[in-house]
């Protein structure tokens, strides 16, 4: 299959997973956005063409995979909640970006965590195949990995059962995030999290980049003008 021909390789200083691509992907959007613009929670990658073959090289910030942490490790909760935090902000930046849920490869081989904390980071792939799975699925092997003493796996299932709801939106997630997030004993961590953050074993919270509301303005402008870009190219091509 298709993710069974994945490969790690190191150029320069920089570390890609390379995926070959299943069918012609057009140059858009969203390849742009992802080749220049970083995406929170999400690997950046880059469309390369060489004798008519497409492949995606994602450029790793983390290079464990959730599969072998998950394998040879325990997780404890704060990496747990993380991981769960992660999973909600990256609903709520799919539905920012105008992206598709659908189009995250939900496998846990293809999924990067941050040891230290549990932050989870995405691959989003424009060459969509069945290989690459469905949250669902990931859940429902993600909840086997854990004990079921363990007293957070309750917020794994029930985040399971929301997502199987055939109507479940981006609005239902982050409702959800608030139900969640109340159970948080530090009423400043807490706000801060609500914010955009992650906790730490002493209840610290490690910041993202930049706030979610911050970047509403420079985000809007950013697709605008990759849109006016990419028309432009069009045009020409077309006149050529």
């Amino acid at each position: 299959g298709r993710l069974q021909q994945i490969s790690f390789h190191k150029e320069g200083m920089k570390h890609y997973m390379v995926l070959p691509c299943t069918q012609y992907v057009e140059r858009n959007y969203i390849t742009i956005l992802f080749q220049y613009h970083s995406v929170p929670g999400m690997v950046p990658f880059e469309l390369r063409e060489c004798n008519d073959t497409q492949t995606l090289y994602y450029h790793l910030q983390c290079r464990t995979t959730l599969k072998m942490v998950l394998d040879h490790h325990s997780i404890d909760t704060v990496q747990l909640k993380n991981m769960i935090l992660s999973m909600i902000q990256l609903f709520e930046i799919v539905d920012e970006y105008l992206l598709d849920i659908n189009q995250i490869i939900w496998k846990v081989e293809c999924i990067f965590i941050d040891v230290d904390t549990g932050k989870l980071q995405f691959c989003y792939t424009p060459d969509e195949n069945e290989e690459q799975g469905t949250i669902q699925h990931f859940l429902m092997e993600l909840i086997q990995y854990f004990d079921k003493k363990e007293e957070n796996l309750f917020l794994l299932l029930k985040l399971y059962h929301l997502v199987t709801e055939e109507d479940f939106n981006v609005e239902d997630i982050r409702k959800y995030r608030r139900e969640y997030l109340d159970n948080l004993q530090n009423e400043d961590c807490l706000q801060f999290v609500l914010d955009n953050g992650y906790i730490e074993e002493n209840n610290a919270v490690i910041q993202d980049e930049e706030p979610m509301e911050g970047r509403t303005d420079s985000l809007s402008i950013w697709i605008s003008v990759v849109k006016i870009l990419f028309v432009i190219a069009i045009v020409v091509n077309f006149r050529r």
